[in-house]
């Protein structure tokens, strides 16, 4: 745990701008590789296309907020984190939330409290944003640490159709 806490130190959390918008989706792709997602080249080449238009326009319009961990300047951890806004319901009264995503940890940074803190400015961020709750999808190596902080699964059935 000594490790761990003296690791933590030596790390600078801050805030994604639009200047950090190329190593968003760097990291991004990295992930979705790593969990398995089908790419070539072409799709590789439109989600970048894609990533950067979303990135930019909704990280100006507070749509999106994104942290860093950095390591002495380099970039080693991410999150990322949707406000959504929808007519509100009895359990999300200002139909105000957020959604977590991008959590990613550089390989030989991982298992050392990085994404733990990151989730945590998260959902700090959510507190004073005021939203009524938070959302995410678990991997399967995620899935203990977000328990950890206190997400569980809905008690409704998530589904989900794509569209051609």
């Amino acid at each position: 745990m000594k490790n761990i806490s003296k690791l933590i130190k030596q790390i600078s959390f801050r805030t994604a701008t639009v200047e950090d918008v190329k190593i968003l989706i760097d990291y991004r792709i990295q992930f979705l590789k790593e969990i398995g997602q089908k790419f070539n080249s072409k799709l590789d080449a439109e989600l970048r296309c894609n990533l950067q238009e979303y990135f930019a326009v909704n990280i100006k319009a507070k749509k999106f907020v994104a942290l860093i961990a950095e390591i002495q300047g380099k970039p080693v951890g991410f999150g990322g984190m949707v406000i959504r806004s929808q007519p509100g319901n009895f359990q999300v009264p200002q139909g105000r939330t957020g959604y977590i995503l991008n959590m990613y940890t550089v390989a030989e940074y991982r298992r050392k409290g990085i994404g733990k803190e990151i989730l945590k400015l998260l959902l700090n961020e959510g507190n004073k944003l005021n939203l009524d709750r938070i959302d995410l999808e678990a991997t399967e190596m995620g899935e203990p640490l977000y328990r950890n902080l206190g997400f569980n699964e809905p008690y409704y059935r998530a589904m989900k159709k794509y569209l051609d």
